[in-house]
This record gives structure tokens, C-alpha cells and sequence, in this order.
């Protein structure tokens, strides 16, 4: 069975929200915002190093060590959720200038996730894009 999956970035031509941005916008949208710099700072130093590994096998099309550095320098692990029953909690990593890929509790409904990332979506004025990882 296919599984969709959102993720959120600008519209073409517009500006990415830095990570305490998205924080800032958030805060009031959803009643419970918190963010974790330091989950954050454990996953990008396990990334990075997986990807400086990656990186010596010679790969010519990779994106630039110092570019992805960049996007892991100011994350955080951010997560939202509502007292209503209406929305499904989300958890996503925040990088700098890099599609938001949203997490969602296993059970959630299909409509809760949608209309949690349609909430996202509209407080940080980004466009969502669903994409099929089955596909």
C-alpha cells in the first residue's frame, strides 16, 4: 500500500524561513511548539559523517560538503501538536534552506497529517508537496 508523505518548501522565487523563524511562526499556530537544538546536532554529526564516508567513494554529483554543513549549522528538531483531535502531532528536522519533510505517529490518519501539514503550510507561507517514497 502506498504511503504519502508531505514536504514543505517556498514557492519558486521565495525566501526559505531561517530554523527560529519557522519556530517564531509556529508558536501560537499549534498549541504545543518545542525545538531541540541538540537531537538536531546528534542526527547532522551522524549524517555528516556518513556523508564525508559517502564523499570518499569519489561521488562527482554530490552536493558540497561545506553546502550541506551549512544546512545542518542551525537545526533543530522541531516538534508541533494540538490539543484537538482535528491534527496529527508532526516532528521534522529544520535546516537551513531545506525542504521540510514531515514526520507523522505511525496510526495518524491520512486527513489529520493533511491538514496538519496544510496548517504548516499556511503559517509559514510554503507550498506542500506530496511525495510517494513507494513510488
Amino acid at each position: 500500500m502506498a504511503r504519502k508523505v508531505f514536504w514543505l518548501h517556498p514557492r519558486d522565487g521565495a525566501y526559505w524561513h531561517s530554523p527560529d523563524e519557522v519556530v517564531r511562526r509556529l508558536t501560537g499556530v499549534f498549541d504545543h511548539v518545542s525545538a531541540d537544538r541538540e537531537e538536531a546536532r546528534i542526527l547532522g554529526n551522524s549524517f555528516l559523517r556518513t556523508y564525508r564516508a559517502l564523499l570518499e567513494l569519489d561521488n562527482k554529483n554530490a552536493t558540497p560538503l561545506e553546502v550541506v554543513e551549512r544546512q545542518w549549522s542551525d537545526a533543530l528538531v522541531l516538534r508541533v501538536s494540538d490539543e484537538s483531535d482535528a491534527t496529527a502531532p508532526v516532528e521534522v528536522v529544520v535546516m537551513t534552506e531545506d525542504t521540510l519533510r514531515l514526520k507523522f505517529p505511525p496510526k495518524a490518519s491520512f486527513p489529520k497529517k493533511r491538514r496538519s501539514a496544510e496548517k504548516l503550510a499556511k503559517a509559514l507561507g510554503y507550498i506542500i508537496e506530496h511525495f510517494d517514497p513507494d513510488s
